[in-house]
């Protein structure tokens, strides 16, 4: 473990870096963002085991300079990774825990992570001028993303959902965003919207690890179960939030997670009815996925070479190009 933590040193250490490219970075040695967010300048990562602790100081455009980096044996009884809100229901709780009890600045920083799957800074960091146009009207979309390494704005689309809630919390508030235009939004830290989401969490009874992460993961989640049809799902929410590859980003929204689960349960599934004497049936013809064009092609060419070639070589020929279409 001495290796990889002064590996992380030596990477990280006096180097200023996104969030993004540190979770890439961090991913890289199985190490994911830990659920405790107690300080502004520190952020955990979990392999289950152990503790990585990254010491920061943020630059004006959000950015991280790296000033320590630490390695921790975990203490007992201290959660891990964070998960995605579990539901709807769960998320809608902690929502309405905010806006029964007048937390308005903690209910529309909330509504706008899970919206538009932006980080807790990041949002906090908003200025009315991000949303409105000069002409009091919604932008299209926000341009306060940088992409990494071109520095390329992003253009988050700012969605209908989005602006509902902004509008209702305007009309509670009592705000013009044309008057305070070029001010920030939030007044307040990240430190106190955590504090107040720990509590809100607790009193809304949910008992799995979550924090600020879980609306993100939550966003990512959605995004990719709302689209099962479409092959390019996962990798739209890896360009999304700027991950390196497709694994950090099914390991960041719990997809990843959730199968292992599902594995869980048909395995327990298996033992109970092995125990109970009932017959089992292991269906041992694996179910791959093929994009629609890849299958067009893998079907013209059966219609090609049956006629030109014996049955087990045409068949060998189709199965070795659906093993290279196949989506992994």
């Amino acid at each position: 473990m001495g290796k990889v933590s002064n590996e992380i040193k030596k990477r990280l250490i006096s180097e200023i870096i996104s969030e993004t490219e540190l979770e890439n970075i961090m991913a890289e040695y199985q190490y994911y963002p830990l659920q405790s967010e107690d300080e502004d300048n520190i952020t955990k990562f979990t392999n289950y085991s152990s503790q990585i602790w990254i010491k920061f100081e943020r630059d004006e455009e959000n950015s991280l300079f790296v000033t320590e980096v630490s390695y921790v044996t975990k203490e007992k009884g201290e959660a891990t990774k964070v998960d995605p809100f579990h539901s709807f229901e769960d998320l809608n709780k902690v929502l309405k825990y905010f806006f029964d009890n007048g937390q308005y600045h903690h209910w529309l920083i909330s509504c706008l992570m899970v919206s538009l799957g932006r980080r807790v800074g990041d949002t906090m960091a908003l200025k009315w001028s991000d949303l409105y146009a000069h002409n009091g009207k919604f932008r299209v979309r926000l341009t306060t993303l940088k992409e990494e390494k071109t520095g390329k704005n992003l253009g988050v689309r700012l969605h209908q959902f989005a602006q509902n809630c902004i509008t209702e919390y305007c009309r509670l508030e009592k705000i013009k965003p044309l008057t305070v235009y070029d001010e920030r939004i939030f007044s307040i830290g990240t430190a106190a919207y955590r504090s107040a989401l720990k509590k809100a969490v607790q009193e809304v009874g949910i008992e799995y690890p979550c924090s600020s992460h879980s609306f993100r993961k939550f966003y990512g989640n959605m995004m990719y179960k709302l689209h099962p049809q479409d092959s390019d799902s996962i990798k739209m929410v890896q360009f999304m939030f700027g991950h390196s590859s497709e694994d950090i980003t099914k390991g960041y929204i719990g997809a990843i997670d959730e199968k292992i689960d599902r594995y869980t349960e048909d395995y327990s599934d298996y033992l109970k009815n092995c125990m109970e004497g009932k017959d089992i049936n292991i269906d041992k013809s694996p179910v791959i996925s093929i994009k629609y064009g890849d299958l067009r092609v893998i079907l013209q060419e059966a219609l090609t070479i049956t006629s030109e070639k014996n049955d087990i070589a045409a068949m060998n020929q189709l199965l070795s190009m659906v093993e290279e279409m196949r989506v992994s």
